[in-house]
């Protein structure tokens, strides 16, 4: 099954930063990783990593969707492509690697499933860090305009005190 996917392949070369996948692309190609470092990304939102043995790009072969993220090598990367229709005919070939192939995607949702979690983990104690610090700002500033508003209401009482002891001032004269 190996060899036969091997000789299907076309072999590329990516460089740090590298573009290999745009989002919203067609989707008629997978790759393998045979050397290097890439990321899976939604502009600066980073998805995961991968390398040396993994693969990416299945799931628009399968579901014949565009590419839902982009892939970009992060170290020089080596890949071995394969189109769609390659794919399946090694599929039809092998059936056992249907199995292979929907446990390897299971467990890769699986783990994308927990990294999710974490990134929304992670952004919820921002947000609650960021809500603190707002609330302290807030109470501060809210003490600040408490001691202002004491302030005005002492300068108005006197006012009122100096008005009405000039109005005896006047009644006297």
């Amino acid at each position: 099954m190996v060899s036969e996917l091997a000789s299907r392949m076309e072999i590329d070369h990516f460089e740090p930063g590298q573009t290999i996948i745009n989002k919203d692309d067609e989707g008629v190609t997978m790759y393998f990783i045979i050397s290097g470092e890439v990321k899976i990304h939604d502009r600066e939102h980073l998805l995961a990593k991968l390398s040396k043995g993994e693969f990416f790009g299945e799931m628009s072969i399968l579901d014949r969707e565009p590419r839902s993220m982009s892939v970009t090598a992060i170290t020089p990367t080596t890949t071995g492509s394969i189109l769609r229709n390659d794919l399946f005919d090694v599929i039809n070939m092998f059936p056992g690697m249907t199995v292979e192939l929907i446990g390897f995607l299971s467990r890769r949702l699986r783990k994308l499933n927990r990294f999710m979690v974490e990134q929304l983990k992670n952004r919820e104690k921002e947000l609650e860090k960021q809500v603190e610090e707002r609330t302290a700002e807030l109470t501060r500033k809210n003490a600040e305009l408490e001691e202002a508003i004491k302030r005005i209401k002492q300068s108005q009482q006197q006012l009122i005190m100096q008005e009405k002891l000039a109005s005896l001032y006047r009644d006297w004269e």
